[in-house]
């Protein structure tokens, strides 16, 4: 989760330094810093509830796969008295948010510093950054 943090701000601070002008010329025509702040939390809040449903979509595409085939061992495995010859999925609800919810929270964490110094940036040294 670390390098999905670490991704997430990536993205977040890219598209901030790329649009900084764009947003000194928001601030100059009047927008408020805290309306530029909530315009870039917003956008991810957008992007990280459309990368989960993505995501969703994937993983039970491959759980359901993997529950029904399973991964077919060439030797079976012994481990506690039980032999395992396929290892096999679940579908349960833990398996689907757990992960969305870490990567929601995550998101909204490191977007609010890049957010903060976009909206709270003078105008003409944001404009200047180009």
């Amino acid at each position: 989760m670390i390098v999905v943090g670490i991704g997430i701000l990536d993205t977040v601070l890219m598209t901030i330094l790329e649009r900084t002008p764009e947003f000194g010329l928001m601030r100059a025509l009047g927008t408020r810093s805290f309306d530029m702040f909530k315009l870039i939390v917003m956008e991810t809040v957008f992007l990280s509830f459309a990368a989960i449903i993505i995501g969703w979509t994937l993983a039970f595409i491959c759980n359901y796969m993997m529950l029904h085939n399973g991964i077919s061992l060439p030797e079976p495995l012994y481990s506690g008295g039980i032999y395992f010859d396929k290892f096999v999925s679940t579908i349960s609800l833990k398996i689907f948010f757990m992960p969305a919810l870490i990567t929601f929270s995550t998101a909204m964490l490191v977007s609010i510093l890049p957010a903060y110094r976009a909206g709270y940036l003078p105008p003409i040294q944001a404009m200047e950054s180009a």
